[in-house]
């Protein structure tokens, strides 16, 4: 006999919903303004630290967390990069992910470390 499944198992995995109560289509996009805390400072979006961490100026970096995740998106194409950006891009991008509210409460916690590894 199957189970049957009720609906307050489905609708978590089904509607996402941020710190507001506002509906997120997109749960997965860095562009999805949810405040992330990393490293004692709040940022809009992951978008935003992202962005920010292309510089190595903390001047700079500090224009960004409050801007909207276009607006960062936006800005960072107008900093001057960092020269090893390309060999920290991966990495600055997990630690954002692995401080976003929506990609931890959703995603089961074996997919998370999986993902978060090497394999």
């Amino acid at each position: 006999m199957s189970k049957t499944i009720t609906w307050e198992e489905i609708a978590p995995q089904t509607f996402i919903f941020d710190s507001k109560g506002q509906w997120v289509r997109n749960w997965f996009s860095n562009m999805v303004q949810e405040v992330v805390t990393i490293d004692d400072i709040e940022w809009n979006s992951v978008e935003n630290y992202y962005q920010a961490m292309k510089s190595m100026d903390g001047d700079t970096q500090m224009l960004f967390p409050n801007l909207t995740p276009s607006g960062a998106k936006s800005m960072g194409r107008k900093v001057i990069i960092r020269p090893d950006w390309d060999e920290h891009r991966v990495a600055v991008m997990r630690k954002a992910l692995r401080s976003n509210p929506l990609f931890f409460n959703l995603i089961p916690k074996h997919h998370v470390y999986t993902f978060m590894q090497k394999l």
